[in-house]
């Protein structure tokens, strides 16, 4: 589900997500390449951040027994879950 887009600056635009991956890109007044094969795009995408959301279920745990705690969560939404360890720092 997407998210209002927010306007930073400079055509720089957040694109943010419930359930999908967030996106920052930079809208272009020229049209700039796009990926081989496809036609040119006015819109840049600058980084892509990993939603893990929403969290069904987590713990915290010491799997190494060496005093540092990771969280083992159990992420995303149908139809592609994932099970992803995440150190604490």
């Amino acid at each position: 589900m997407l998210r209002l887009p927010r306007y930073l600056d400079n055509g720089v635009v957040f694109v943010g997500s419930s359930y999908g991956d967030s996106q920052l890109i930079r809208l272009s007044p020229q049209p700039v390449p796009g990926p081989p094969g496809a036609p040119p795009t006015f819109l840049e995408v600058l980084e892509t951040f990993t939603n893990l959301g929403p969290i069904v279920d987590f713990a915290v745990v010491d799997l190494e027994r060496q005093g540092q705690g990771q969280v083992p969560t159990l992420c995303r939404w149908f139809p592609d879950p994932t099970v992803t360890v995440h150190d604490i720092l």
